[in-house]
């Protein structure tokens, strides 16, 4: 190959490698206590745990990615070094 990987060519975006952490979190019980809970006490009890756990893991660099693929809600916290 060529080509000059440490020039990238106009207009494409450099990559870098960086250790990461990554925290995958499943709230067990979550299903069948959404489905007793009326929604905006779901959502106040989401915005709660979220306010708990966003601090330390920003302390560290880190992000939350919410997804809602396989359930409910799945937590995604990633941490780049």
């Amino acid at each position: 190959m060529d080509a000059d990987v440490s020039r990238p060519a106009a207009g494409r975006p450099t990559t870098d490698r960086r250790w990461v952490t990554v925290l995958f979190a499943d709230l067990v019980g979550f299903t069948a206590l959404a489905e007793r809970l009326d929604p905006e006490d779901l959502r106040e009890l989401q915005t709660a745990y979220f306010a708990a756990i966003t601090p330390p893991i920003a302390a560290f660099g880190g992000s939350l990615e919410l997804q809602r693929q396989g359930g409910p809600g799945r937590l995604h916290a990633m941490a780049a070094g």
